[in-house]
């Protein structure tokens, strides 16, 4: 089975990323079209992809963010993902230090 290998973080299978594009599409299409979010039976009467596999995709295959996104914040300073991550694990330095 063919690996794709367009930049994603996980790497799908090609009949997957092209069921994938399939879905994409249709949501474009019935977004159009109806002005507003389509359902998954929507979705499937357009494609033909069955509905628990539009799930399925739609569930598991979502757009990877870097940690270093910067995000633009009116409130405070702009920041980027990793340093709103919590620093929980500690460090061999700081075991030392407390014995």
């Amino acid at each position: 089975m063919a690996i794709s290998e367009n930049s994603r973080m996980i790497r799908l299978p090609q009949n997957q990323l092209n069921q994938k594009n399939v879905i994409d599409k249709a949501i474009a299409a019935l977004e159009q079209k109806l002005n507003r979010e389509p359902s998954i039976d929507e979705i499937n009467k357009r494609t033909g992809i069955k509905k628990e596999t539009v799930n399925k995709l739609l569930r598991n295959v979502q757009k990877t963010t870097s940690l270093d996104f910067q995000i633009i914040s009116e409130k405070s300073d702009d920041f980027n993902l990793y340093d709103k991550i919590p620093n929980v694990i500690e460090t061999t330095d700081n075991n030392l230090n407390i014995e």
